[in-house]
């Protein structure tokens, strides 16, 4: 079971990763395309090992749940991407800069125990 839910998780992971961040270039908050393969792998992985079997199985697993949560959380991700529209007001250089650099903090902070719970939910699901 564990092989067949990682190539599930991975399948599902791949497909979205080219049809959201190459195709329709919306990677989410984080520009490189490597963070958003993981947090749908993760996230895909973790919910079809929790959510009720439905469709038909394919290499002992069933392969709906991995597909339907990774897309949720693929759309929820393209969907937080922030829109670059030119600014009407200017900002002085010392007011971007610490924007952007608390605007980072957060986004890594919240990656990091995002990537964390996701963990530890595909470990407590094998025990």
């Amino acid at each position: 079971m564990f092989v067949s839910d990682l190539l599930l998780a991975a399948g599902t992971a791949i497909l979205l990763t080219v049809i959201f961040a190459i195709w329709l270039g919306r990677r989410g908050p984080w520009a490189k395309i490597s963070v958003f393969f993981l947090v749908v792998f993760l996230a895909s992985w973790a919910a079809g090992k929790y959510m009720d079997p439905i469709g038909p199985p394919i290499v002992g697993s069933y392969w709906l749940p991995f597909m339907l949560f990774g897309l949720v959380i693929a759309l929820l991700m393209a969907a937080s991407m922030p829109f670059t529209t030119p600014s009407v007001r200017r900002n002085t250089r010392d007011e971007s800069e610490e924007g952007v650099e608390t605007q980072q903090a957060v986004f890594n902070a919240f990656f990091w125990i995002l990537l964390i719970l996701l963990l530890a939910l595909i470990i407590a699901a094998y025990f």
